[in-house]
């Protein structure tokens, strides 16, 4: 969309020491705490229901509501400050926020923790959790053809080229 004629919105970006975009979300480490710690306590008040059925007992087999705080997320978090996950990932990656890598860090790992530990539990479904964090069991299968193929043919060699003399004599023998 291009600015009305006459805007003079540079004077804005000028007198902020800002010509290259908009002004900077943060500018300060403890900005970010402060705002990781609102979240944080926000959270506190957001429970949700989680449905499950009592395991043992005379009520066993019925459903219930169990009351389980939300889970942190970056996608939460980010809502919380007023940005979008790709701000979030541009602060942590640009040199420009270098002095917000730390803080930006700790945050992204506590609720990578908050999540697995959660999920780990079952508190949070463990499978979303992997999904999310990008957690999967691998096993890894390597067939080389070329030395299959080479070992068959040698052991073929082998078997056409051995005289059985020694192990019919043996046969014979029991």
């Amino acid at each position: 969309m291009a600015a009305p004629n006459g805007n003079e919105f540079y004077k804005i970006a000028l007198a902020n020491g800002n010509l290259t975009g908009r002004p900077a979300t943060f500018t300060a480490p403890e900005q970010v705490a402060q705002k990781w710690k609102e979240y944080q306590e926000y959270m506190k008040t957001q429970v949700i229901e989680k449905v499950d059925f009592i395991k043992s007992g005379p009520g066993a087999g019925q459903l219930v509501n169990i009351p389980v705080r939300s889970p942190y997320t970056i996608e939460g978090f980010c809502i919380s400050c007023g940005i979008t996950g790709d701000r979030f990932n541009q602060m942590l990656n640009d040199e420009k926020y270098k002095d917000l890598f730390g803080i930006l860090m700790h945050i992204r790992e506590s609720i990578r923790n908050d999540q697995i530990k959660n999920g780990l539990v079952g508190t949070y479904n463990p499978m979303l959790v992997a999904r999310i964090q990008g957690l999967k069991e691998q096993s890894e299968s390597k067939v080389d053809v070329t030395n299959t193929v080479t070992s068959i043919t040698f052991v073929r060699q082998a078997v056409e080229d051995t005289d059985y003399t020694e192990v019919n004599q043996m046969l014979d023998e029991e």
